[in-house]
C-alpha cells in the first residue's frame, strides 16, 4: 500500500467516524444525559464511554475502511496497587541495620 493510499484511508476514517458521531448525535445526548441522571439518583460512579475504532484492509490497489462507533454508561471500580522484585529490607523489628 502506498503512502497515498494510506494517507486517503486515514482521511476516510475521520470521515466516517465523523458521520457516524453526526448521525447519532441525539442517541449519544440521551444516553449521556440519562447516564447522569442514573449517577445523580445513586450516588454511583459511572462513566460515559465513547469507542471508536476503525480497520484498513489493503486489497490490490484499493483499501476497505470499516469504521465503528459505541457508547454507554459504565460502572467503574479501581483498584491500585504498586508491586516491585525488591525484597523487603526492614522486616521484623523495622530496624535498618
Amino acid at each position: 500500500m502506498t503512502e497515498e493510499m494510506m494517507d486517503k484511508a486515514f482521511t476516510q476514517v475521520s470521515e466516517n467516524i465523523e458521520i457516524l458521531i453526526d448521525e447519532n448525535r441525539a442517541k449519544l445526548r440521551t444516553a449521556m444525559r440519562d447516564q447522569m441522571v442514573q449517577q445523580a439518583e445513586d450516588e454511583a460512579d459511572l462513566v460515559f464511554g465513547l469507542t471508536m475504532g476503525a480497520t484498513i484492509e489493503p486489497c490490490g490497489n484499493r483499501a476497505d475502511v470499516k469504521c465503528k462507533l459505541a457508547w454507554g454508561a459504565k460502572t467503574t471500580k479501581k483498584a491500585e496497587s504498586v508491586v516491585d522484585d525488591h525484597p523487603d529490607l526492614f522486616k521484623g523489628d523495622g530496624g535498618g541495620e
